[in-house]
């Protein structure tokens, strides 16, 4: 691997779990927390299946995968996401964080 391309990818990572964990930390959540989600967007679970080929040229090539199964579990937990993001909205803005 080219020192390059380390380089991006370590500024990259540690630049979206800065910046996560500190947009967590400003919603009232440890910043541990930002940095894993951090993790989560930038993997293949997020990033690999919404822009595969970004990830596939930052990270590398992924491992086959089954599609339908990933396709579902994002169905699946899709409609859990907007009540969610209302739900600590919601608490945010009336300043309840804890």
């Amino acid at each position: 691997m080219p020192t390059t391309a380390l380089l991006l990818q370590l500024i990259i990572t540690l630049g979206v779990a800065r910046g996560c964990g500190w947009l967590l930390r400003y919603l009232g959540q440890p910043q541990v927390v930002g940095e894993m989600a951090a993790g989560l967007v930038l993997g293949p679970a997020v990033m690999g299946f919404y822009v595969p080929e970004l990830h596939a040229q930052l990270f590398g090539a992924m491992l086959p995968r089954n599609d339908r199964l990933l396709q579902s579990v994002m169905q699946r937990f899709e409609p859990l996401s907007r009540p969610l993001i209302v739900g600590c909205l919601y608490r945010y803005l009336l300043g309840r964080r804890g």
